[in-house]
C-alpha cells in the first residue's frame, strides 16, 4: 500500500454544510483578509450554534484547516461518532494584526483503514461575548491508502460504463474545453440518476461545482447512500472537481457508483469524468532497512534461495572458461598491435638525390607543353635546401612535345618559395 494525500476546497460538494442557509461563502461581504486563505477561498458560519460541516472520506487520517481571527468562536468536532473536547471556548482571539490562516483546526491520525466521517459543529452559545461567533473552514487534507499505480480514465459518453437514467433527460455536452476531453453529461431533473460500473481498488468521479448546481446522494454498491452538494451559492462554475471518491476496493469485484438528483429548484448535476485505479500495476510495499529501501517480498539480504546456489562444477568451468577467454583477448591484441607497428611510417630526411614531383604553376613555362607523364625536379648538388634562390632544372622525358620558347638546357626561373617549402616538408613512405 501506498499513501496518497488529496486536498479539497472548503467550496467541495464532498463537504455537506447544514443548514445550508447559514453557512456562507466567504469573502462575499468584502473581507479583505480573504486572500489569506488557500486560493482565497473559504466557507463560515455566525451566531449560528449548531451548525455542521460533514464530511465523508476513506483513509486513515484528516486535517481540517481554517484561521484562527479576531471574531474566532469555538466549535468541536466528531469522529465516527466520538466527540472531541470543545475548543476556543476561552472567551478570547486574537488582535487583528495578529491573525493566524491555514492553520490546522483538527487532525485525526492513525485511524483504521476504512470509511470515516467527521462533523464540525458550531459551538458558540449566549454564555460567550457576541464577538467570539465564527467558524469558517479553509481547506481539508485527508490520506488513504493506493494498491496500485494503473489509472484509466473514463469518459461519460463511454456507454460500457457510462448508463443514465431516464435517458431522455440527460444532455450531452460536446466541445466543451472546460471539461475532460470536451465532453461531459449533466441533468436538472430530480430523481435522474447516473451509473459507472467498474473494476478496480479506486474510484473517483469528477464533475462542476458552484451556483446553480445540485444537491445529490452517491451510493457505491450496497453501502449507504451520502448527500453532497454542488451547490456553492455566489461561486462561478468550477470545472474538473471531485463529486466522490473511494478505495481500499476489492479489485476483483465489479462494482456500481450510482448518483442520484435531489434537488427540485432546477439546479443541474453535471459529470466530467471518472478514474479507476486497477490492480494490474500494484504499488510495492517497501521496508526501510537503514537508509536503503527493498521490496518487503523480496528475500533477506541474510538468507539465500537454494534453488538458485551455483553448485562447484559450474563455479570451476565458469573460472575455466574466464581463464581461457583472457588468453585469447590477449593473443589477439598482440597479433593486431604488431601489424600495427609494422605498418607504421617512418620518416625520413629528403635528400638533393630524391625525385619528389613539384608543384608547376601554370605560367611558370609558358613554352612547354608537358606530356601526361608528370616533370620532376632536381636541387642543385650545391644546394644546401630548399630556398628561393636554389637552381632548378627540369627533366622532361624524350617524347615530350614542345613550342617555341626557352631551351631545356636554360635555367629557368625557380618555383615560388611556397612551393619549395610545401615540398621541404613532405615525408616519404
Amino acid at each position: 500500500m501506498v499513501p496518497a494525500t488529496t486536498t479539497i476546497d472548503a467550496f467541495s460538494p464532498l463537504i455537506d454544510y447544514q443548514p445550508t442557509d447559514v453557512w456562507l461563502r466567504g469573502g462575499a461581504d468584502g473581507d479583505t483578509w480573504t486572500r489569506r486563505y488557500k486560493d482565497g477561498t473559504f466557507m463560515l458560519c455566525g451566531n449560528d450554534t449548531g451548525a455542521t460541516a460533514t464530511f465523508n472520506f476513506t483513509g486513515t487520517e484528516v486535517h481540517i484547516f481554517g484561521a484562527y481571527r479576531s471574531n474566532s468562536g469555538p466549535y468541536s468536532v466528531v469522529v465516527d461518532g466520538v466527540k472531541s473536547a470543545s475548543m476556543r471556548t476561552n472567551g478570547s482571539a486574537p488582535e487583528i494584526s495578529d491573525q493566524l490562516f491555514q492553520v490546522e483546526l483538527f487532525a485525526a491520525v492513525n485511524l483504521t483503514a476504512g470509511v470515516h466521517q467527521v462533523v464540525l459543529t458550531n459551538e458558540w452559545d449566549d454564555s460567550l461575548p457576541s464577538q467570539y461567533t465564527h467558524v469558517d473552514i479553509d481547506y481539508i487534507t485527508f490520506t488513504s491508502s493506493i494498491d496500485s499505480l494503473d489509472s484509466t480514465f473514463v469518459q461519460t459518453d463511454q456507454t460500457d460504463y457510462f448508463s443514465y437514467s431516464p435517458d431522455d433527460v440527460w444532455a450531452t455536452v460536446t466541445g466543451d474545453s472546460d471539461l475532460n476531453g470536451g465532453t461531459g453529461h449533466s441533468t436538472p431533473e430530480p430523481g435522474a440518476s447516473m451509473s459507472f460500473a467498474f473494476n478496480g481498488d479506486r474510484v473517483a468521479l469528477y464533475g462542476t461545482y458552484g451556483e446553480g448546481y445540485a444537491v445529490y446522494s452517491a451510493q457505491l454498491d450496497d453501502g449507504p447512500a451520502y448527500t453532497m452538494n454542488s451547490s456553492r451559492p455566489g461561486v462561478p462554475a468550477t470545472f474538473q472537481q471531485l463529486l466522490f471518491q473511494a478505495d481500499l476496493l476489492d479489485a476483483d469485484a465489479p462494482h456500481n457508483l450510482t448518483l442520484t438528483v435531489l434537488s427540485h429548484d432546477n439546479t443541474r448535476l453535471a459529470i466530467d469524468y471518472a478514474e479507476v485505479d486497477s490492480a494490474s500495476n500494484r504499488a510495492a510495499t517497501t521496508t526501510a532497512v537503514g537508509s536503503r529501501k527493498t521490496d518487503s517480498a523480496s528475500p533477506s539480504n541474510t538468507q539465500s534461495d537454494p534453488t538458485t546456489r551455483l553448485s562447484a562444477g559450474a563455479i570451476g568451468g565458469i573460472i575455466v572458461g574466464c581463464i581461457l577467454g583472457a588468453k585469447a583477448l590477449a593473443t589477439v591484441l598482440f597479433v593486431f598491435w604488431r601489424r600495427r607497428r609494422t605498418r607504421r611510417p617512418h620518416p625520413t630526411t629528403i635528400r638533393s638525390s630524391d625525385h619528389i614531383d613539384p608543384y608547376v604553376p601554370a605560367t611558370w613555362s609558358p613554352g612547354l607543353v608537358l606530356s601526361p607523364r608528370k616533370a620532376r625536379f632536381t636541387p642543385s648538388p650545391s644546394s644546401s635546401g630548399f630556398f628561393p634562390d636554389t637552381p632548378v632544372t627540369l627533366e622532361v622525358p624524350p617524347n615530350s612535345k614542345r613550342s617555341s620558347g626557352p631551351s631545356l638546357q636554360q635555367p629557368q626561373p625557380p618555383p615560388s618559395y611556397t612551393s619549395i617549402t610545401r615540398l621541404a616538408t613532405m615525408t616519404r613512405t
